[in-house]
């Protein structure tokens, strides 16, 4: 399997080392959310798409080490859906995530920004489990959908849609994972892109940061259907 190490130096392509598993390297299944351009051989073929242009990879951690699992290594695990269901439930067991909450207008408590980071490689690849991370982050679903950034490894930024002051933290976000982006270590950057994901999970980028650092946002499509559609989805601006 093709392997990336935990500082992100990318080895040889086609680079392989031979693999058992047992309970516990079962127990260091991961998702690794990445662009499939970016992922070995045979890695992201058949892989779950979680982001427009990201994939779910699958990756074995042990020590410093992160080893990709192709799709069709995974029969003799119990079958892709038991192995991204491992990985997945795996990932939500990890602790050591910093949170950080800030509004971006300090009147409105619906700008609100949160952005996770760790010192594991895998706190952007928790976009996997959404639901699970928004039940922790904010207690209750969105009817309205949710704003995500995983610009980095190590970096994951999410605004949870509870009114107009969406159109307010757009901007502050797409600077912020452009900023993350650009200053991650080695091959550690994932998106410098802003994704809208409906109530239904339906996903829409929605704001990128163009070559001179402006940002720009598209709130047509899926964005639209939430700012201008009725409720209960939608939240009917003018």
């Amino acid at each position: 399997m093709g392997l990336f190490s935990r500082r992100g130096k990318r080895p040889e392509p086609g680079k392989q080392r031979e693999m058992s598993f047992g309970h516990g390297e079962l127990d260091s299944l991961r998702p690794f959310v990445m662009p499939p351009d970016r992922l070995p051989p045979g890695v992201a073929e058949g892989a779950p798409v979680v982001m427009p242009g990201l994939v779910m990879a699958t990756a074995l951690f042990t020590s410093d080490r992160i080893d990709f699992v192709p799709v069709s290594f995974m029969n003799g695990l119990g079958g892709t859906e038991a192995v991204w269901v491992r990985a997945m439930c795996n990932v939500e067991n990890l602790d050591g995530l910093r949170v950080v909450r800030e509004a971006c207008d300090a009147t409105r408590e619906d700008t609100e920004l949160v952005t996770l980071s760790g010192d594991d490689p895998f706190v952007a690849s928790r976009v996997a489990v959404l639901d699970w991370l928004v039940g922790q982050v904010h207690g209750i679903p969105s009817e309205y959908g949710l704003i995500v950034a995983v610009p980095s490894w190590h970096t994951l930024i999410l605004h949870v849609v509870r009114g107009m002051g969406v159109l307010t933290a757009l901007e502050p976000m797409a600077l912020a994972a452009g900023h993350w982006f650009r200053n991650a270590q080695s091959d550690q950057g994932i998106s410098p892109d802003v994704y809208f994901v409906a109530h239904d999970r339906r996903t829409q980028r929605i704001a990128y940061t163009d070559a001179d650092g402006k940002v720009i946002i598209d709130t047509t499509g899926l964005m639209g259907e939430m700012l201008f559609g009725p409720a209960p989805h939608g939240l009917a601006l003018e």
